[in-house]
């Protein structure tokens, strides 16, 4: 019974000292309208104004901030889902360039002393280069609260929200790509399976070897494996790779392989044949240097000759 009674003792010390921290806790919060702004379509090399707003109901007034970074393939999941055929992977973030961040955002109260919801527009520029790819472009647009530093109260931040920016470059835009081959190799104790894939399409995106197989002659499957997602360019071969946890044995092997792109997928299966680990190359035998001229002699005859005539002409 003492000890249930020092716990309880125990447990409302604690509270009594929490509370108050809690209680006197600034929370931050951020919101921005629209979730997604569609800007619509922009010709390479024009410039879109726009603008957004930030919202708070923070009982104390803070900086806000603007980070930018690229968007994301999650974005196309629901009722966008339509646009994905045309969209680059292209980074477009640096496209973006704010006028008046970072703002300062401050809680107005009314009479009756309730907080209400203090909002500020934001106006940004978008500049499309000569370079963009066409389709559609996606930029994430992320507040970013700088709390102010002093003072004894804790702080929280919560209900930050994003802004997915969308824009469409003219032109035409096709996500596609081609397996051109497959090759392994011996590396130390590992086998590395090679997959060269290129982008036959007009606009940049991550490709991936879902699955890279080798199987032996008889048709049994050794190993199943995959690769990471390698950024592309239109036109671009890139290689992607991946490691069987062992060294397979010297010879003729068949691969398979599916490349997934967003999009769709390539399919593409061959022989490879894997060759002995390579030897440390000889160096090539060097050609026996030729001896140099005697100068000296040439030299040591003029000088006798010389002589010969100072000394009995």
């Amino acid at each position: 019974m003492k000890r249930v009674c020092l716990l309880l003792t125990i447990s409302c010390i604690c509270t009594a000292l929490v509370c108050p921290a809690l209680s006197s806790a600034s929370q931050f919060q951020v919101g921005v309208s629209p979730g997604v702004l569609n800007i619509g379509e922009i010709y390479p090399g024009d410039s879109r104004r726009a603008s957004f707003i930030i919202t708070t109901t923070s009982d104390q007034g803070f900086m806000v901030d603007i980070d930018i970074g690229m968007g994301s393939l999650d974005f196309f999941d629901g009722r966008h889902s339509d646009l994905l055929g045309e969209y680059s992977e292209q980074d477009a973030s640096s496209w973006v360039k704010f006028l008046n961040v970072p703002i300062y955002l401050d809680t107005e109260s009314e009479n009756s002393g309730a907080n209400v919801i203090k909002a500020e527009k934001i106006n940004f520029i978008v500049q499309v280069p000569e370079s963009a790819e066409p389709g559609y472009h996606l930029v994430e647009i992320i507040p970013k609260p700088q709390v102010p530093g002093g003072g004894s109260a804790s702080v929280s931040i919560v209900a930050i929200t994003k802004i997915n920016l969308l824009l469409k470059v003219v032109g035409e835009a096709e996500r596609s790509g081609e397996v051109l081959d497959m090759t392994a190799r011996i590396v130390g104790k590992r086998t590395m399976v090679d997959v060269l894939f290129k982008n036959t399409g007009s606009v940049s995106m991550y490709a991936k070897a879902n699955s890279m197989k080798l199987f032996d002659t008889g048709g049994k499957l050794l190993e199943n494996i995959r690769s990471t997602r390698t950024f592309t360019e239109p036109g671009q071969v890139v290689k992607l790779s991946g490691f069987v946890t062992k060294a397979l044995d010297p010879g003729a092997y068949l691969a398979s392989t599916n490349v997934t792109y967003g999009t769709g997928h390539a399919a593409k299966e061959t022989d490879v044949w894997i060759e002995h680990p390579s030897q440390l190359a000889v160096p090539a035998p060097t050609k026996p240097s030729q001896a140099e001229f005697p100068w000296w002699i040439v030299i040591l005859a003029i000088l006798i000759i010389a002589y010969i005539i100072y000394r009995y002409v």
